[in-house]
């Protein structure tokens, strides 16, 4: 074991090694550094050192939580989880699934975001953990959690900056290189120093959950980061989507009916407020398509005005309109006039061509390091300032035996 004045020094000699290397070096395949245990000193689980607010969210019909007095179209917000908008508010019933959230995102135009994202309990992930990711303590990313089965329930942010027209290209980074194709942890399902979205399993993300085990799957979001129109209040109003066979699709006021309709309800404090905001002809869909998660950006009036207001989704892997090129985890967007186009593809998020995104949501952010340092969960217990940045690249790190 290491004495004090030994650890310090290691730490210290370790960091300066990961801001010395070239930025071509940092592309290797093979880890960074050698193999590490890290761990928080105090021993507690792994957290974020500045968190993101957890968006409102919903989740499956097959997810546990739904048996702790939770319907699948309920929308809620954590720590609880506690209702925020009822189903029945939405007139929806126990037997309907709401599988997409957005707030109208209007004063959106030309800034950048980092995608928050969640994927299904099939998902396995595309590539494992950025090493440089790993060596700044933040080690979990959809493959890890995928490998332990619990990677369902969480949310993740994109190592690539977004605007409304799509990926932007990264500027050559000390710490990331240019490998941007990937993601990190910012919400667990649970048990991650409150730094979740109080489902199940109640695991950190260093714990396998066992096959067979309770799963949460989160498959909708919005407002991260406070990102609601006011974060503090009850949402004023909500656009939502459901799953194509949810029972009570037929009955709300303009459903064509599809999974590819996208409602918006103006007062979700009582059943009445619903009415179609935009249908799968306009995105240019078909009606057996299946919106799994979406994102609006509307200017504010709530009416879907074609060349004007955007939706960028993610469709479910039964949707005719993949055909066999696209995949569940890629997005596309529409402004409407019946096209679509593809927004980013599953390899630029870090997932693999089978693996399905079920939940969409965006935070701003200018610096994807900055934001990962401050959301990204790992070990936080030792404040390192990483020089040029706003975030904390806190890590405690010790040798493997």
């Amino acid at each position: 074991m290491f004495n004090g004045a030994t650890r310090s020094l290691f730490i210290g000699m370790l960091l300066v090694c990961v801001l010395a290397v070239p930025a071509h070096e940092l592309m290797a395949d093979g880890p960074l550094i050698p193999p590490m245990t890290m761990r928080d000193p105090l021993g507690l689980p792994p957290t974020a050192a500045d968190p993101l607010a957890p968006p409102l969210f919903s989740i499956d019909l097959d997810s546990p939580t739904t048996g702790l007095g939770f319907m699948a179209a309920d929308v809620l917000s954590a720590p609880g989880p506690t209702v925020e908008i009822s189903a029945a508010n939405l007139c929806l019933s126990d037997e309907d699934d709401v599988d997409g959230l957005s707030f109208d995102n209007h004063t959106v135009t030309n800034e950048t975001f980092v995608l928050i994202l969640s994927v299904d309990r099939l998902s396995e992930g595309g590539v494992p953990p950025d090493p440089n990711m790993v060596a700044l303590g933040l080690p979990f990313n959809v493959q890890d959690q995928a490998s332990k089965n619990q990677a369902a329930g969480d949310a993740y942010m994109s190592l690539l900056l977004f605007d409304r027209l799509g990926p932007v290209p990264p500027a050559p980074d000390p710490l990331l290189g240019s490998r941007a194709n990937n993601n990190t942890l910012v919400t667990n399902q649970g048990d991650a120093g409150g730094v979740d979205f109080s489902l199940l399993p109640a695991s950190s993300p260093t714990m396998p959950n066992r096959p067979g085990n309770p799963l949460d799957n989160t498959n909708a979001g919005a407002g991260s980061g406070g990102a609601s129109p006011n974060p503090l209040e009850p949402p004023e109003y909500i656009f939502f989507s459901l799953t194509g066979d949810s029972l009570s699709l037929p009955a709300l006021p303009g459903a064509t009916p599809s999974g590819a309709d996208i409602f918006i309800d103006n007062d979700p404090n009582a059943c009445g407020g619903e009415l179609l905001y935009v249908g799968p002809t306009a995105l240019g869909l078909q009606p057996a398509d299946d919106i799994d998660a979406f994102t609006v950006f509307d200017d504010g009036d709530h009416v879907f005005t074609p060349g004007i207001d955007q939706v960028v989704f993610s469709l479910t892997p039964d949707s005719p309109s993949l055909g066999g090129s696209h995949s569940p985890a890629d997005l596309f967007t529409s402004e409407g006039n019946g096209v679509f186009d593809v927004y980013t593809e599953a390899f630029d998020l870090g997932l693999a061509f089978a693996d399905n995104l079920n939940m969409l949501d965006f935070a701003l952010c200018d610096d994807v390091l900055g934001c990962a340092l401050d959301w990204g969960i790992g070990y936080v217990g030792r404040d390192l300032q990483v020089p040029g940045r706003r975030g904390r690249g806190n890590i405690q790190a010790v040798a493997a035996p």
